[in-house]
């Protein structure tokens, strides 16, 4: 059971069948430090597990980034 199996199992009940379904639709991607996983503006067609390491948050606010 990967990861994402794991994950999805300890939130809701899932059947196998539909288990592969849902990872199914899930492609591994890696972003580098500096890439974002989208800008302000664009439209997310995306959903996401995060595997390993952070994803920081973040929106500009008076001039500043706030977190």
């Amino acid at each position: 059971m990967t990861e994402l199996q794991k994950y999805i199992t300890s939130y809701f009940g899932i059947t196998n069948e539909n288990m592969d379904k849902i990872t199914s639709l899930f492609t591994e991607s890696e972003l580098k430090k500096g890439e974002y996983f989208t800008k302000t503006g664009q439209y997310c067609q995306k959903l996401s597990f995060v595997r390993s390491g952070f994803i920081r948050i973040f929106a500009n606010a008076n001039d500043k980034e706030v977190t």
